[in-house]
């Protein structure tokens, strides 16, 4: 198993970066950042290279409908059905979401670790003022 952090500039560097100040050591883990005036089609081969290293891959996505994102996309669709079943993709990526993966890799398969993303990424963001008063259903 292996989890690919993309984004738009160094961010995907630097969760996984903070991630290992966190928690230590981090294995089958990889970053790739979109920097400016990089060459598109130059970081789509080095997507395809992470991605046909790994027999099952989560990438973790910064922003749905970005570059990184819509180059994963159209990676995705070129893959077969027998191949399609062993890489997951998720937008929204965040340190939390993150920790969540690596802390649970050794232990879950694809699709729980997908979904644990998921999870955590939609339960890790609230509005605590709304939250501490009572409010966060407002």
């Amino acid at each position: 198993m292996k989890v690919l952090l993309l984004s738009h500039g160094h961010l995907a560097e630097e969760v996984k970066n903070t991630a290992k100040m966190i928690i230590g050591k981090i294995e089958n883990v990889d970053s790739l950042p979109l920097v400016e005036g990089a060459n598109i089609s130059d970081y789509e081969q080095n997507v395809a290279s992470l991605i046909h290293q790994a027999e099952d891959i989560l990438i973790l996505v910064d922003l749905l409908g970005g570059t990184p994102f819509l180059t994963c996309a159209k990676l995705y669709h070129s893959l077969n059905d027998s191949e399609k079943r062993h890489i997951r993709i998720i937008t929204g990526m965040n340190l939390a979401m993150v920790l969540e993966v690596i802390n649970s890799m050794e232990t879950s398969t694809l699709d729980e670790l997908c979904d644990a993303a998921l999870r955590c990424g939609r339960t890790g963001i609230i509005d605590f003022v709304k939250k501490s008063e009572g409010r966060e259903n407002e």
